[in-house]
Protein backbone atom coordinates (compact mmCIF):
# COMPACT_ATOMS: atom_id res chain seq x y z
CA UNK A 1 0.00 0.00 0.00
CA UNK A 2 1.46 3.30 -1.02
CA UNK A 3 0.58 6.64 0.55
CA UNK A 4 1.17 9.77 -1.42
CA UNK A 5 2.92 12.74 0.14
CA UNK A 6 -0.29 14.79 -0.29
CA UNK A 7 -2.42 12.24 1.69
CA UNK A 8 0.25 12.00 4.38
CA UNK A 9 0.42 15.81 4.81
CA UNK A 10 -3.39 16.09 4.88
CA UNK A 11 -3.72 13.38 7.55
CA UNK A 12 -0.91 14.93 9.62
CA UNK A 13 -2.47 18.40 9.46
CA UNK A 14 -5.86 17.09 10.56
CA UNK A 15 -4.27 15.17 13.45
CA UNK A 16 -2.30 18.25 14.60
CA UNK A 17 -5.37 20.50 14.44
CA UNK A 18 -7.45 18.05 16.46
CA UNK A 19 -4.90 18.29 19.28
CA UNK A 20 -5.06 22.09 19.35
CA UNK A 21 -8.86 22.53 19.45
CA UNK A 22 -10.01 22.98 23.07
CA UNK A 23 -12.03 20.08 24.41
CA UNK A 24 -14.79 22.38 25.69
CA UNK A 25 -15.99 23.09 22.17
CA UNK A 26 -15.92 19.46 21.08
CA UNK A 27 -18.71 17.02 21.45
CA UNK A 28 -18.53 13.29 21.04
CA UNK A 29 -21.66 11.43 20.03
CA UNK A 30 -23.78 14.45 20.93
CA UNK A 31 -22.28 14.81 24.43
CA UNK A 32 -20.08 17.73 25.32
CA UNK A 33 -16.88 17.16 27.23
CA UNK A 34 -17.03 18.23 30.87
CA UNK A 35 -14.27 20.18 32.54
CA UNK A 36 -13.08 18.67 35.82
CA UNK A 37 -14.67 20.35 38.79
CA UNK A 38 -12.43 22.33 41.10
CA UNK A 39 -12.38 20.91 44.61
CA UNK A 40 -12.76 23.63 47.23
CA UNK A 41 -9.92 23.88 49.73
CA UNK A 42 -10.88 22.53 53.15
CA UNK A 43 -10.56 25.15 55.90
CA UNK A 44 -8.66 22.67 58.09
CA UNK A 45 -5.74 22.60 55.63
CA UNK A 46 -5.14 26.31 56.29
CA UNK A 47 -5.41 26.16 60.09
CA UNK A 48 -2.29 25.91 62.22
CA UNK A 49 -1.70 24.82 65.79
CA UNK A 50 -1.58 28.46 66.90
CA UNK A 51 -5.05 29.06 65.40
CA UNK A 52 -6.49 26.34 67.64
CA UNK A 53 -4.51 27.51 70.68
CA UNK A 54 -6.17 30.91 70.28
CA UNK A 55 -9.58 29.21 70.51
CA UNK A 56 -9.05 27.12 73.66
CA UNK A 57 -12.20 26.71 75.79
CA UNK A 58 -14.44 27.97 72.98
CA UNK A 59 -17.47 26.11 71.66
CA UNK A 60 -17.55 24.05 68.46
CA UNK A 61 -20.62 22.58 66.80
CA UNK A 62 -20.26 18.96 65.73
CA UNK A 63 -22.75 18.36 62.95
CA UNK A 64 -24.22 14.86 62.99
CA UNK A 65 -26.84 15.55 60.31
CA UNK A 66 -28.65 18.49 58.75
CA UNK A 67 -30.75 18.92 61.88
CA UNK A 68 -28.66 17.34 64.66
CA UNK A 69 -25.77 19.23 66.29
CA UNK A 70 -23.73 18.56 69.44
CA UNK A 71 -21.68 21.18 71.24
CA UNK A 72 -18.12 20.51 72.34
CA UNK A 73 -15.42 22.67 73.85
CA UNK A 74 -11.80 22.69 72.68
CA UNK A 75 -10.15 21.54 75.88
CA UNK A 76 -6.48 20.97 74.95
CA UNK A 77 -4.03 21.51 72.12
CA UNK A 78 -1.00 19.27 72.56
CA UNK A 79 2.12 19.42 70.40
CA UNK A 80 3.70 16.06 69.64
CA UNK A 81 7.42 15.61 68.96
CA UNK A 82 7.26 11.83 68.49
CA UNK A 83 8.67 10.11 65.43
CA UNK A 84 11.81 10.63 63.42
CA UNK A 85 10.20 12.13 60.33
CA UNK A 86 10.37 15.88 59.87
CA UNK A 87 6.80 17.18 59.81
CA UNK A 88 5.23 20.57 59.27
CA UNK A 89 2.55 20.12 61.93
CA UNK A 90 2.13 17.39 64.51
CA UNK A 91 -0.37 18.09 67.28
CA UNK A 92 -3.58 16.80 68.76
CA UNK A 93 -6.82 18.47 69.72
CA UNK A 94 -8.91 17.31 72.67
CA UNK A 95 -12.58 18.24 72.77
CA UNK A 96 -14.97 17.70 75.64
CA UNK A 97 -18.72 17.84 75.90
CA UNK A 98 -21.67 16.70 77.96
CA UNK A 99 -23.70 14.31 75.80
CA UNK A 100 -26.19 11.57 76.52
CA UNK A 101 -24.57 9.38 73.85
CA UNK A 102 -20.92 8.86 73.05
CA UNK A 103 -19.80 9.74 69.53
CA UNK A 104 -18.21 6.88 67.64
CA UNK A 105 -14.83 7.06 65.94
CA UNK A 106 -15.69 8.84 62.71
CA UNK A 107 -15.27 11.96 60.60
CA UNK A 108 -17.60 14.79 61.63
CA UNK A 109 -18.24 18.30 60.36
CA UNK A 110 -16.95 20.83 62.92
CA UNK A 111 -18.20 24.42 62.84
CA UNK A 112 -16.69 27.37 64.69
CA UNK A 113 -17.52 31.06 64.53
CA UNK A 114 -13.90 32.14 63.92
CA UNK A 115 -12.22 29.07 62.39
CA UNK A 116 -15.01 28.16 59.97
CA UNK A 117 -16.29 24.72 59.03
CA UNK A 118 -14.10 21.68 58.41
CA UNK A 119 -14.21 17.89 58.56
CA UNK A 120 -12.29 16.27 61.40
CA UNK A 121 -11.68 12.62 62.28
CA UNK A 122 -12.10 12.10 66.02
CA UNK A 123 -11.84 9.12 68.36
CA UNK A 124 -13.31 8.70 71.85
CA UNK A 125 -10.65 9.54 74.45
CA UNK A 126 -12.38 8.67 77.71
CA UNK A 127 -15.01 10.13 79.98
CA UNK A 128 -15.50 11.50 83.49
CA UNK A 129 -19.09 11.06 84.56
CA UNK A 130 -21.24 12.41 81.76
CA UNK A 131 -18.34 14.47 80.33
CA UNK A 132 -17.05 12.84 77.12
CA UNK A 133 -13.59 13.49 75.62
CA UNK A 134 -12.60 13.17 71.96
CA UNK A 135 -9.18 13.41 70.32
CA UNK A 136 -8.18 14.44 66.81
CA UNK A 137 -4.59 14.11 65.59
CA UNK A 138 -3.24 16.57 63.02
CA UNK A 139 -0.11 15.25 61.31
CA UNK A 140 1.09 17.09 58.22
CA UNK A 141 4.24 15.76 56.62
Amino acid sequence: MSVSRRKFMKAGTIAALSCVIPSTSMSVFGQSAKQPSVTPVDALSKLKQSDFEGQLYTSFNIRLSKTSVLKAELYQVEESKEGGVVVLDNYSLVFRGVHATRLRQNTYRFEHTKLGAFDLFIVPAGSQGNMKFYRAVINRI
